[in-house]
């Protein structure tokens, strides 16, 4: 005669298979908070007017980006509560549309990452006439006062990482603290390491959001750049009154004229009044010190190949989770039948 624990959902698994079960639970949740984010952004980039970000010449192609960015979102949550519910269910059915979920993100992932790596040297054509173009033709103009803050923020600061602790979350975590309870096996603690990792990128990625929002010098770090390609990329800009329909006979023609840059070009530790003066300058001529003098292209890429190998440790990570998720799915949905069969 079976006993009641044979009979009880979850408790008639084996032991092994149950703490499979907490660490899918888990994983579950990450990918909520993570889906959650994603959203929870996206709809405030929507609704925010200051966040129209000058990466983009058309606002419909910054519109359907943030669009395409929601869909992830909604389908990474959607796909969590199928995981959850899943779970406490015990069905097959949510379990695997968990999985289709999972895999589907995890391919366009992997396709988008390819296609950016094929096409990187066109990304950074983009990027760099991307931001000329804002520079020249949109800065300091009253209907794109947004893109006016946006820049001055990008000059100053750029979006950094914030350091959380993540052992906060996990001691606060019923299920992690029951499997330390019940066993000291270091590839239970790797994981639950492993999903701290997750929140904290996410975390860290919703405060660098913040940080533009609210322009927080606390949750930025210094990029310290000036104009698209240097500081000579304000002598033909609309924000010095130039009327750019013949380019060329201004260049000739102004060759003795000073013009203004962004009190955002000063270093940081100049006085007002010395970044006042520091600000003018003549056109072909020397910059002054007191100004950066290196583009914000140039240098968002310098700074990308410099942290390269934290880029690709982060989508490692994510892609990993993914495929633990996977995983552990399956083993759940095959656990789910066994014990549906033995019933």
């Amino acid at each position: 005669m079976s006993s009641a624990k044979d009979t009880n959902g979850w408790n008639g698994l084996l032991y092994p298979e149950v703490r499979v079960c907490q660490m899918y639970a888990n994983m579950c949740t990450i990918q909520k908070i993570i889906g959650l984010t994603i959203v929870i952004a996206s709809a405030w980039m929507l609704t925010d007017p200051t966040f129209v970000l000058s990466m983009t010449q058309s606002y419909n192609h910054y519109y359907i980006a943030l669009y395409v960015f929601l869909g992830i979102g909604v389908l990474i949550t959607v796909g969590a509560f199928f995981g959850c519910c899943g779970v406490l269910k015990e069905s097959q059915c949510l379990l695997v549309s968990f999985f289709c979920v999972i895999l589907i993100v995890m391919v366009a992932q992997i396709a988008a990452g390819a296609w950016a790596f094929h096409n990187k040297d066109k990304l950074d054509d983009i990027v760099r006439a991307s931001v000329k173009y804002s520079v020249q033709e949109e800065y300091g103009q009253s209907s794109m006062s947004s893109r006016t803050v946006t820049f001055d923020t990008i000059q100053k600061n750029i979006i950094g990482l914030t350091i959380v602790i993540a052992s906060a979350w996990m001691l606060t975590d019923p299920t992690f603290v029951l499997s330390m309870t019940q066993s000291y096996n270091h590839y239970y603690i790797a994981l639950y390491v492993f999903l701290g990792i997750g929140v904290l990128i996410t975390v860290g990625a919703f405060f660098g959001c913040c940080g533009v929002l609210k322009e927080s010098q606390c949750l930025l770090v210094s990029l310290k750049c000036c104009g698209a390609d240097g500081p000579s990329d304000w002598a033909t800009s609309r924000f010095n009154n130039v009327d750019r329909t013949n380019i060329v006979d201004i260049a000739i023609s102004s060759m003795n004229v000073f013009y203004n840059i962004p009190e955002s070009c000063c270093k940081d530790e100049l006085k007002e009044n010395v970044c006042e003066m520091s600000r003018k300058l003549k056109f072909g001529g020397t910059f002054n010190p007191a100004i950066h003098q290196q583009g914000c292209v140039d240098k968002l890429i310098e700074l990308i190949y410099e942290n390269w190998v934290l880029l690709f440790g982060v989508t490692a990570g994510v892609i990993l989770l993914e495929l633990l998720a996977l995983t552990f799915s399956l083993s759940l949905c095959c656990a789910v039948r066994n014990h549906q069969y033995k019933a």
